[in-house]
């Protein structure tokens, strides 16, 4: 069951199994989504390919938590409500997303390769390009005594979704961070 009325409008072209939705506004809580998104596939979510691309929406991370996992969502809800605009492009679990977002702990662009693996988090693989801009890193990992505010950007290639799994290399240029009270 759905935590808030779901409310569409827009143009849409097709039948369920592929179709097209121009004028995309979707609307539930606090968030509201504008855009377009093609896709090819359902009912079947692992065989569908999306192709969304999301004008400046407003998204509340507490409208999402019923389809976000519980281990994930203590992650992200510090995101609280933020502005994103952008794409995905690729199915629910090997996609590429470009995008910006701007939020109460700083704003991040990205333009990311992600595969999931849906059996083992530790075996999902990334590739692309990160900034960060003023961004409350501490607040996000939940480690405000050793981290505060970073700017920077870069390259990054890893693999591993949770801090136990995580093995990435990042490269790039930080021109700010707060660690443990000083910035740098």
């Amino acid at each position: 069951m759905l935590p808030h009325t779901l409310y569409l409008s827009g143009h849409i072209k097709g039948r369920v199994d592929k179709f097209t939705w121009r004028d995309m506004d979707l609307k539930t809580g606090r968030s509201r989504l504008i855009g377009k998104v093609d896709m090819d596939g359902l009912p079947t979510l692992d065989e569908t390919f999306i192709n969304l691309q999301l004008d400046p929406s407003q998204v509340d991370i507490f409208d999402w938590a019923f389809v976000i996992p519980e281990s994930a969502f203590t992650r992200v809800k510090a995101l609280k409500n933020f502005q994103l605009s952008g794409k995905f492009i690729g199915f629910y679990n090997d996609f590429v997303t470009t995008g910006i977002m701007h939020s109460p702990l700083g704003t991040l662009r990205t333009d990311i390769n992600l595969k999931v693996n849906d059996q083992d988090a530790a075996s999902s693989i990334y590739k692309g390009s990160l900034s960060m801009t003023n961004f409350n890193l501490g607040e996000f990992l939940q480690d405000t005594v050793n981290f505060q505010r970073v700017t920077m950007q870069g390259q990054l290639d890893g693999k591993g979704l949770t801090e136990s799994t995580i093995d990435m290399v990042m490269r790039g240029n930080v021109s700010t961070i707060g660690i443990r009270g000083y910035d740098y």
